[in-house]
């Protein structure tokens, strides 16, 4: 199934939306990210909704990669794990480089 223009534009709105959490991974310490989680859990409900969407397309499934890092950069957060938010903003960053050059 051919992936219409509309879905390209919600497609590039969800990575802009993922390169927002990043900039929170790196910048918030984790006292600020305990509070900003709920912004992470919609993120993932974000990134759910478009799988779900563009389910049968090319790009089907595209943000479960995503999905997953951010659970683990939520549970990060609460549980005051440094090492591991700056490993998801870093994995984060390699996921949206290899969608890019896709």
């Amino acid at each position: 199934m051919a992936i219409d223009e509309q879905i390209l534009k919600l497609h590039d709105g969800v990575v802009e939306i993922i390169w927002l959490a990043i900039s929170r991974l790196y910048r918030l310490p984790v006292e600020e990210l305990r509070v900003a989680n709920p912004s992470l859990e919609e993120i993932i409900r974000l990134c759910s909704l478009f799988n779900n969407i563009v389910e049968g397309t090319d790009i089907d499934g595209q943000f479960t990669e995503a999905i997953d890092v951010i659970a683990e950069a939520a549970r990060a957060a609460k549980s005051g794990n440094e090492q591991t938010l700056t490993d998801c903003a870093y994995h984060l960053e390699d996921f949206l480089d290899r969608i890019r050059a896709g």
